[in-house]
C-alpha cells in the first residue's frame, strides 16, 4: 500500500525458524525509492451544503499535510482539521460562495469535481 509520505508499505508472513530456532512472527516491511507523494482527491462533503459557519466533512484521500482549503475562493487556511488521510472537518467561511472546493497537499493542489453549495 502506498502511503501519504510516498512510501510502500505491507507485510510478510511467518516464515519458520530463525537462525536461534525461535518463530519468526512475519513483520512489516518498507521500500522508499524517491515515489511521488499521492495526489489528493476529493469524493463528496458531507452535509452536501451549508452556511457560512457551518461545518462541513470533506472526504477523499491523501489529505496528510494539508495547508489550505478553499471554498471557491475564499480561503479558510486556519478553520480546518485532517482528522484522517481520507477526511478534513473545514468551517465554512466568510464570503464563501457556492462553487468546488480546492485542497492544497505536499502533492498540490486538487479541485473538487462537484460544487459545494452555499445557500
Amino acid at each position: 500500500m502506498q502511503a501519504a509520505n510516498g512510501g510502500i508499505y505491507g507485510t510478510f508472513p511467518y516464515s519458520g525458524p530463525d537462525k536461534n530456532g525461535y518463530p519468526d512472527r512475519g513483520g512489516i516491511w518498507d521500500y522508499k525509492a524517491g515515489l511521488k507523494k499521492p495526489k489528493a482527491q476529493v469524493n463528496w462533503f458531507l452535509p452536501a451544503d451549508g452556511a457560512v459557519g457551518s461545518s462541513v466533512v470533506i472526504a477523499g484521500a491523501n489529505f496528510v499535510g494539508t495547508s489550505a482549503v478553499v471554498f471557491h475562493g475564499t480561503t479558510t487556511t486556519s478553520s480546518f482539521s485532517v482528522g484522517a488521510s481520507g477526511f478534513i472537518t473545514a468551517t465554512v467561511p466568510s464570503g464563501a460562495i457556492t462553487g468546488p472546493v480546492k485542497i492544497t497537499t505536499p502533492a498540490g493542489t486538487v479541485t473538487s469535481t462537484v460544487a459545494f453549495a452555499v445557500p
